[in-house]
C-alpha cells in the first residue's frame, strides 16, 4: 500500500525543489517554468491513488478551491499529455502540460520500481 509520504518521496529526485518556497513541495519557478507543478503532479498522483481530498489537502496545506484547480489542471494535461504520446508527438518539455505528463510518468515509473507493481490506471478510469 502506498502512502502519501511514499509519493512525496518518488517526487524528490523529479524536480528542482525551491529551498526558501513558503509552501510544502514548492519547486524553482526559474527551472521548472510553474512553481505549483510539482503540487499539482502530487495532487494528480494522491487522486490517482484514490487519497480522500481533505488527506491530500492536509498533506499539502491547501485549501478546497485551490485542490479542486490543481485536480481540474492535472487531469486535462494528463489527458493531452497522453493523447500526444500516443499520436508521436509529445516533444521532451516544450510546454507546460508536455512538462507535467513527462514528471507524471517519471515519477509513476519510480513508483512502479520501488513497489513492484504497476501504478498505471486506464485514462478512462482517471476522468
Amino acid at each position: 500500500m502506498i502512502r502519501l509520504n511514499d509519493i512525496e518521496k518518488v517526487m524528490k529526485s523529479q524536480f528542482v525543489w525551491d529551498r526558501e518556497g513558503l509552501k510544502p513541495m514548492q519547486v524553482n519557478e526559474e527551472y521548472e517554468g510553474n512553481k505549483e507543478l510539482a503540487r499539482t503532479v502530487f495532487v494528480g498522483l494522491a487522486d490517482m491513488y484514490g487519497f480522500e481530498a481533505t488527506e491530500v489537502m492536509q498533506y499539502i496545506d491547501c485549501g478546497y478551491d485551490s485542490y479542486r484547480h490543481k485536480i481540474s489542471q492535472f487531469r486535462e494535461s494528463y489527458k493531452i499529455g497522453r493523447e500526444r504520446d500516443d499520436a508521436g508527438q509529445l516533444k521532451s518539455f516544450d510546454d507546460s502540460i508536455n512538462k507535467l505528463y513527462i514528471k507524471t510518468c517519471l515519477c509513476l515509473n519510480s513508483i512502479q520500481h520501488k513497489t513492484q507493481r504497476n501504478p498505471y490506471l486506464k485514462l478512462e478510469e482517471l476522468l
